[in-house]
């Protein structure tokens, strides 16, 4: 019997839909800007408006009227969005779990880039490629990309992200295309730091990681709690209290480091939490973006 995944993409789709609003598509679409400017037609001149110089004298002359020439800018940009769904993706100590913070944000980011007029596309990796859906423009592209993100058999398992990145640079084709990866890059192994800098030559790649606040400490009134590797299923008894101060600088190396590595690579990078909104931290991260290339 085939799955109905639509009362899963509804919801999705509501969700989204209230994170994003005119301004962040507006942030989106002046700091990530298409090709350039393309003719659009003709409109009167409007004296004390438009600057004299903008008349086009020649069809003016045809017209007999003064005219001047509007451009619209070619939106060309496109987007892919590279999200783990693997085994350490499906924990939560809230009531929204990582990997359903971490589709909200990719959902509500394809919404802002295809209502810019842009293409996005998305790759679901856990061990493997589970879902592949190649960047296009409009509704249709969204709804597809709800789908893949809604669709409880593409998560779980293993993560290799090396062989994600490999995908990545064999999948997409377009130089310069602008890349998310979305994870909670914990349990990373391989040589995934080679493809990494690989991928950052030939695209606009940044890092983001989402965490749950058990991620970086434990609880501070824990006693003995049972502890478990999702990615290995290893479990292990712990004084809480005793290991808290190791932990949460355990954490926090591992998060610098990751962070690190991606900026080194020439990457951007953010840090999302699943007990915050995500708006406020990618409209910084917008920001920071505009400014560096004022």
């Amino acid at each position: 019997m085939e799955l109905d995944f639509t009362p899963r993409i509804r919801h999705l789709q509501i969700v989204t839909k209230g994170y994003v609003s005119s301004a962040m598509v507006g942030n989106y679409r002046s700091v990530f800007k298409g090709r350039g400017l393309e003719f659009d037609g003709y409109r009167a001149y409007s004296q004390g408006v438009d600057d004299a110089e903008k008349i086009d004298w020649k069809a003016s002359q045809r017209a007999n009227q003064l005219l001047v020439r509007e451009f619209v800018e070619e939106r060309n940009v496109e987007v892919f969005f590279l999200q783990d769904v693997c085994s350490s993706m499906l924990f939560g100590s809230l009531e929204k779990l990582k990997h359903e913070y971490a589709a909200e944000f990719t959902a509500s980011l394809a919404y802002t880039i295809l209502a810019a007029g842009d293409s996005a596309g998305l790759g679901l990796y856990s061990d493997s490629i589970v879902s592949k859906t190649p960047p296009a423009v409009g509704g249709g592209q969204y709804y597809l990309i709800l789908k893949a993100l809604s669709n409880p058999a593409h998560y779980g398992g293993g993560k290799n992200f090396a062989d994600a990145l490999k995908f990545l640079n064999s999948f997409l084709k377009t130089p310069g295309a602008l890349v998310f990866v979305v994870s909670d890059f914990i349990g990373m192994s391989g040589s995934w730091v080679n493809y990494l800098r690989l991928a950052a030559r030939k695209f606009d790649v940044i890092g983001v990681m989402v965490l749950d606040p058990r991620d970086r400490e434990l609880p501070s009134a824990a006693g003995r709690i049972f502890v478990e590797d999702a990615l290995s299923g290893r479990q292990m008894l712990v004084d809480a209290r005793a290991v808290a101060d190791d932990y949460a600088r355990a954490a926090k190396a591992r998060e610098a480091a990751v962070r690190e590595t991606f900026l080194q690579s020439g990457c951007d990078f953010v840090t999302l939490y699943t007990d915050r909104s995500f708006v406020a931290p990618v409209m910084r991260l917008f920001e920071m973006r505009r400014k560096r290339w004022r």
